[in-house]
């Protein structure tokens, strides 16, 4: 089945192709899911949510069409994610009480570069950004992997500039940290 057969019977409710396009997305959406997720649980829940959105507003897809399908899923997703991640607001703005170092973006010698640059795989990744809390890993998310636009992401998270690039400096700092212990 091609893309456009898989969206057309989905729009007709074909189970067939309901399920094609849920196994056609599923890796992607579920590898962006377990990025912006605290665990399993949470990413499966986001990923319930994603699709359930992506099946009930097809037709919008369809009348728009501004935008690649893989892309106008990923945005669902990422919005789904930001709503997961606000639903807990014991979370969703923590500031964090260890403040990165000054000067230790240019303190970390070229040994520690190269350790790191052997810690990130796919895996470590995950694990370190899942000990993130929710505001840095949101803010590394939606900044260093899925290149949103600032003032996308200020809109997407309610949230002020100084707010954010905080949030994504700290992101960074204990990012880097946990893969080094990893």
């Amino acid at each position: 089945m091609t893309e456009q057969e898989i969206i057309t019977g989905s729009l007709r409710h074909d189970k067939a192709a309901m399920k094609k396009l849920f196994e056609s997305y599923y890796g992607k959406v579920m590898g962006i899911c377990l990025r912006y997720s605290e665990n399993e649980v949470q990413a499966k829940e986001i990923m319930k949510r994603s699709f359930e959105q992506v099946f009930s507003t097809l037709r919008e897809y369809t009348q728009e069409k501004s935008m690649r399908f893989e892309d106008w899923i990923k945005g669902i997703v990422i919005q789904h994610a930001v709503i997961v991640s606000r639903e807990d607001k014991s979370h969703y703005r923590i500031v964090s009480t260890v403040q990165v170092p000054e000067g230790s973006a240019n303190k970390t010698g070229s040994l520690d570069e190269d350790l790191l640059a052997e810690k990130v795989t796919k895996e470590n990744l995950i694990i370190a950004l899942r000990k993130l809390s929710p505001a840095f890993r949101l803010a590394y998310n939606l900044s260093e992997v899925d290149n949103l636009p600032v003032k996308d992401i200020l809109n997407l998270l309610e949230i002020s500039e100084g707010t954010f690039k905080s949030n994504l400096s700290q992101a960074g700092f204990h990012l880097k940290k946990t893969l080094l212990q990893l």
